[in-house]
């Protein structure tokens, strides 16, 4: 859920995005072209969500390295690449700080990992 405001609070528009269980957004990223990424979790998987001015979905994305992996950071390079950090839990219990960098210009785009594991 994402609700997007003026300066003065005043509600522009408000947006659902994914389903009812385990879909969280911990990062959002203002990109040049005046819209939004989001960085989070769908289902225990780390999510992208590339939205545009007025909150419509362009695209997503999802990464499964483990059981319970969670983008908690995102920023985009100025090639349009992205670099996401959070964590994957490779074991039941254990998460790894983990990050990965996307090339986000399509869909479809691939992770390429950073973990130590």
């Amino acid at each position: 859920y994402v609700v997007k405001t003026d300066s003065l609070g005043t509600m522009q528009w408000q947006r659902n995005y994914g389903g009812y269980y385990g879909d969280y957004c911990y990062s959002v990223l203002k990109t040049p072209d005046s819209g939004f990424l989001l960085g989070g979790v769908n289902s225990g998987n780390y999510w992208i969500i590339k939205i545009d001015s007025t909150g419509n979905q362009l695209w997503n994305q999802t990464f499964n390295y483990g059981q319970n992996d969670v983008c908690y950071s995102i920023c985009q390079a100025a090639d349009g690449s992205l670099l996401l950090a959070g964590t994957v839990e490779t074991s039941p219990g254990c998460p790894t700080a983990c990050g990965g960098i996307v090339n986000s210009r399509m869909p479809g785009c691939t992770l390429a990992p950073l973990c130590d594991n």
